[in-house]
């Protein structure tokens, strides 16, 4: 078996199609509303374990505080998500309801706090005259959002960025770079200045493998550095407790934490697609999306 790395996915799309690359999970953005009909009966889609962030750096002066708290609030009231799902990802995208995607066992929706996940650009603007009435916004630069290009991510990022500009009145533009390596080097640094790009794929299938390896004090994968206690509790709770359901409960209590002090904004859960060239009989991914290598049967 041969792995290929593309730059670009538009080169990785054209091969699928001349039969020079045998299967990908990676569509160009363009791709979306075309690769059902691009390979029929060589395509599959399915809702993963995988969703995507857009984190607020703790250090970040325009985000602490009472008025830092109502701006991330404003931010999220502002993203309009069921648009972006379904124009830009083509319905390849679910809406977030809480920090875990619903293919994880114990997944609740309606959780405290998390109506903030709704399009309300009302409610986002009062929310971010509140915040200037505590602490002006230093809007002497644009508002960055910091990620690689690649993989289609521009397109949604421009989208949220315009969110901001048309329902918070502030300028929000994209940090492109080309790896995502280089966005994590700013995170870890501690040097973003402004918003980053984020995401997780379930590494197991429990609701704890999305909120301790991001956001519990100290964590592997917690380049902002979010911190607390009564959240870190929880989910030592959830780890002690007896039963899954008891478990559960302890997490999706550490889920409404997350939700009052938003250190970062869930964007929207996957529906992985892919395709295979015409040397594959048929293919799938699992439940985490990765595409199950031993399972595809080949011509």
């Amino acid at each position: 078996m041969t792995f290929k790395f593309y730059t670009d996915p538009g080169p990785a799309y054209t091969d699928l199609q001349a039969n020079n690359l045998d299967i990908s999970d990676v569509l160009p953005s363009n791709a979306l509303k075309t690769y059902v009909s691009d390979f029929q009966d060589r395509n599959a889609t399915k809702p993963v374990a995988t969703n995507s962030t857009l984190n607020i750096p703790g250090y970040n002066p325009n985000f602490q505080g009472e008025a830092g708290k109502l701006r991330r609030q404003a931010l999220s009231y502002a993203i309009n998500r069921e648009e972006i799902a379904k124009v830009v990802f083509n319905g390849t995208r679910t809406p977030a309801k809480a920090f875990a995607p619903p293919v994880i066992d114990g997944f609740k929706e309606g959780l405290k706090g998390s109506e903030i996940l709704k399009f309300d650009a009302a409610k986002a603007k009062d929310l971010w005259a509140q915040a200037d009435k505590i602490q002006p916004y230093d809007d002497s630069k644009p508002l960055q959002i910091a990620s690689n290009t690649d993989g289609g991510n521009k397109e949604w990022i421009d989208a949220v960025a315009n969110g901001f500009k048309n329902n918070l009145g502030i300028q929000a533009e994209i940090q492109p770079f080309a790896k995502f390596a280089e966005v994590l080097n700013l995170r870890k640094s501690q040097s973003l200045p402004g918003l980053s790009r984020a995401g997780w794929q379930g590494d197991y299938p429990s609701l704890y493998n999305f909120l301790g390896p991001v956001w519990a004090t100290g964590a592997s994968s917690n380049y902002e550095k979010y911190s607390n206690p009564e959240f870190d509790k929880l989910l030592q709770e959830g780890l002690a407790a007896k039963t899954t359901d008891e478990a559960n409960g302890k997490f999706n209590q550490a889920q409404e934490i997350l939700f009052e002090d938003l250190p970062g904004l869930p964007l929207w859960d996957q529906a992985k697609p892919i395709v295979w060239s015409e040397n594959v009989v048929k293919a799938e991914t699992g439940w985490n999306g990765g595409i199950l290598y031993y399972n595809i049967t080949a011509k």
